[in-house]
């Protein structure tokens, strides 16, 4: 999943996997580009997957934070 600017940049992503047998989905990377943060890009993205996981027969999710990442698109 990701966001795309007029321009058709990318501005976020989100990779969502999900286990059928658990039905557990699980949240890894997640990321929005530094100029866009604080948009609501990033809760965006991932209320739209808890969505999607949900109409799958999602029961749980998993999800880890890492802070401090210096890393750019």
């Amino acid at each position: 999943m990701s966001q795309l600017l007029p321009a058709r940049e990318i501005a976020g992503f989100c990779t969502i996997w999900y286990d059928d047998v658990t039905r557990t989905g699980y949240y890894e990377p997640v990321g929005v580009v530094p100029e866009y943060h604080k948009r609501g890009l990033g809760k965006a993205m991932l209320t739209e997957g808890l969505r999607k996981l949900k109409r799958m027969g999602g029961e749980s999710i998993c999800w880890g934070i890492f802070r401090g990442c210096k890393c750019t698109l």
